[in-house]
């Protein structure tokens, strides 16, 4: 990806949650770049890894479950090239509808499970809003 000077690029990985109808956003807390907006959770690629595998290293991190790499190319949603000034975004979204463990929060003070119709509703950040309508393509096509 073509970069232009002064800004820096960052490749990220965010999980859209599934249950039944649902899917899951969470609330960064204070203190947190975003705090008060909604995403869908995930965090930063490490050079040396694949994108699954950086998703479910950040699932552990910041909600404490287990989710399985291998699972997790056949629910992708693709990705999304955000631009927040000084720092350009490559946003990589995967569907994750097994997991293993109970969410417990870290860098979030709140979660909750939307339909797909409420996404349009909730105050996301703007790398996420681009995927509300693949979400939606995504159950209206199952």
């Amino acid at each position: 990806m073509p970069r232009s000077s002064g800004t820096d690029f960052i490749e990220v990985v965010a999980a859209v949650f599934q249950q039944a109808d649902k899917v899951l956003v969470c609330r960064k807390r204070a203190g947190l770049p975003n705090a008060g907006l909604w995403e869908f959770p995930g965090g930063k690629r490490n050079p040396d890894e694949s994108y699954e595998a950086a998703l479910a290293r950040e699932i552990e991190e910041e909600l404490h479950v287990q989710i399985d790499a291998a699972q997790l190319s056949e629910g992708s949603l693709g990705h999304h090239i955000h631009n927040a000034g000084s720092v350009t975004i490559e946003l990589h979204c995967f569907m994750v509808s097994q997991w293993r463990g109970e969410f417990a929060l870290t860098d979030h003070d709140q979660i909750k499970w939307c339909g797909v119709e409420e996404l349009q509703l909730v105050e996301l950040s703007a790398a996420d809003v681009p995927f509300v309508d693949r979400i939606e393509a995504y159950f209206h096509a199952g």
